[in-house]
């Protein structure tokens, strides 16, 4: 996660398969990070409360003289973000951009004493990671008993780890990235219980 870093550190994300297109390359500035990327959704985190700002790369004296048409992260994020790292203000780097985004946004919600999520992620251990945080979570459940239903599994506590729990056992936890997420110690969540992201997870409150 990008706080981890100090403030002023200068991100680069290279996920471009419209690379050579007419695809803008971008850098953002955002909680006292910079970001530089392609414009196809990989920063639409920067725009969810406004307060950023972004360019558009256009000045050609930060980029390598040869531009590839299939590697712009060596001829134009890299060489960018090192002049960035270099001290070259930021508004050199182009022209004022809104940011437009690119993706659906995931977002958990509520309708009564029903807080209903996504699994949006597993990782290569097969634990499934949800659209919810641990503050949405709480603010919802409060000090209320409450029941988080994945398929035909229903789970009634939050795990601190998953040390805490034998093996073979399906828990819930939050993840060092404050998420929820649902894990079989010692097994594949993913695979034992047939979920992939897209699935609908649900919490009960007052269960």
């Amino acid at each position: 996660h990008f706080k981890y870093f100090s403030p002023g550190t200068v991100h680069v994300a290279v996920v471009d398969p419209g690379v050579g297109t007419a695809r803008k390359a971008l850098a953002c500035y955002w909680q006292e990070h910079y970001f530089i990327a392609p414009d196809n959704g990989l920063l639409d985190f920067c725009a969810e409360d406004g307060l950023y700002s972004a360019m558009h790369l256009t000045r050609r004296e930060y980029w390598r003289a040869e531009i590839s048409n299939t590697f712009h992260g060596r001829d134009i994020f890299a060489p960018v973000a090192a002049h960035l790292a270099a001290g070259v203000p930021f508004s050199h780097l182009g022209i004022p951009i809104q940011l437009t985004p690119r993706l659906r946004a995931r977002k958990c919600g509520v309708e009564g004493d029903t807080l209903i999520g996504e699994i949006v992620h597993s990782d290569r251990f097969g634990n499934l990671i949800a659209n919810i945080s641990k503050a949405e979570f709480e603010n919802f459940v409060g000090k209320s008993s409450f029941a988080i239903r994945l398929k035909e599994c229903n789970l009634t506590a939050i795990t601190s780890s998953y040390g805490d729990a034998a093996p073979g056992e399906l828990v819930a936890l939050f993840n060092s990235f404050d998420r929820l997420e649902l894990g079989l110690v010692q097994g594949d969540a993913r695979t034992s219980l047939a979920v992939a992201p897209g699935a609908s997870i649900i919490i009960k409150r007052g269960s």
